[in-house]
């Protein structure tokens, strides 16, 4: 489709520059994510994930470098275990993908990430084909229909087009909420 294929020519230009970070008032915001004009979420939503209020984070709430050589050590390996079609697990490639791609996220990786960016892209691109499918959503043909696997990829791919502002993604994420939401019962 032709979105799919938007998404993985922007995903192929993408940088493997890390995102950069500015410091206002002890608020770091990251320079890769679009801050929303929405009057429902903060333009601080993902401040805490730049490198730098990470580390502010670890000081101030105790963390230690073994807990941080843990979760080094964790995205890694989520890493090292991606399938080669960008997907992760052997069953339930939806709610699995979804899950490792909020992991990464939520320690502030994108696409311009310089050690996983080339992993997040890929299973970003993945759930944005999932979204994308225009007769019916892929996830309602599933032989077990896991309304979870639905959520899962919905959150992932609103948490990814909130944070980078990527408009290929828009569409995906909308369509799986808009499965959800139909099909929502009584």
């Amino acid at each position: 489709s032709d979105v799919t294929e938007d998404i993985a020519t922007e995903v192929d230009e993408i940088t493997d520059e890390p995102p950069a970070a500015e410091v206002f008032d002890d608020v770091e915001l990251m320079s890769d994510v679009k801050p929303s004009t929405s009057p429902l979420t903060s333009a601080k939503m993902f401040s805490s994930r730049s490198p730098n209020a990470k580390a502010n984070a670890v000081r101030k709430y105790g963390g230690s470098s073994g807990s941080q050589k843990a979760l080094g050590n964790a995205l890694n390996w989520l890493a090292k275990n991606q399938n080669p079609d960008g997907t992760w697990g052997n069953g339930h490639p939806h709610s699995m993908t979804s899950l490792a791609i909020l992991t990464f996220l939520a320690h502030g990786e994108t696409g311009k990430s310089k050690i996983y960016g080339k992993v997040v892209s890929k299973g970003i691109s993945n759930l944005a084909k999932w979204g994308s499918a225009k007769s019916s959503f892929p996830l309602g043909r599933a032989k077990e229909r896991n309304v979870y696997e639905h959520a899962l990829v919905a959150y992932a791919l609103a948490e990814a087009y909130a944070m980078t502002g990527n408009y290929n993604l828009q569409e995906p994420m909308n369509n799986t909420i808009r499965f959800i939401c139909n099909n929502q019962h009584e």
